[in-house]
């Protein structure tokens, strides 16, 4: 998990009014130059998400998708983060639904042993591991061939 993942996981777990805070002034950054707060952390991506990243159509779509999301503030999102550190409040191994989990090998915001974990625990779930794929580009450069899958 790379350092900013780790540290609003820690401000989620210990200081939810600080992680509010920080949220709100990621909206306000994002609000008013969201292509240069995609371009400020290009430096912690694995060089195929700053790739990805760096296609004008991807960046064009990120940057409108993130002012959108910010659009109303940053509560919303620091709401997310809260809830992605915390308990579940359910055993995955209760999943009865088909699963699918598709994960690159270099993607350093989500570890690779959480998506092995879930697939071990998840009945019937299958992982598709994509080597030298990190996070964005995943998302970017394989949801059209997930889409079709998934939906026959």
């Amino acid at each position: 998990m790379n350092e900013q993942n780790l540290a609003t996981d820690e401000m989620a777990r210990n200081s939810p009014e600080t992680l509010f805070a920080f949220c709100e002034g990621v909206a306000a950054a994002v609000r008013a130059d969201p292509v240069g707060v995609l371009d400020s952390g290009r430096d912690g991506m694995v060089p195929v998400d700053r790739d990805t990243l760096d296609e004008p159509e991807t960046k064009a779509m990120m940057a409108a998708s993130g002012a959108e999301a910010f659009r109303q503030g940053g509560r919303a999102f620091a709401e997310d983060l809260v809830i992605h550190s915390s308990p579940w409040g359910f055993d995955p191994a209760g999943i009865t639904a088909p699963v699918l989990m598709v994960h690159g090998t270099l993607d350093r915001n989500v570890p690779l042993s959480n998506a092995e974990y879930l697939a071990r625990v998840i009945p019937g779930a299958s992982l598709e591991v994509l080597p030298d794929e990190g996070h964005l580009s995943v998302a970017i450069h394989h949801s059209v061939a997930l889409s079709e899958r998934l939906v026959g």
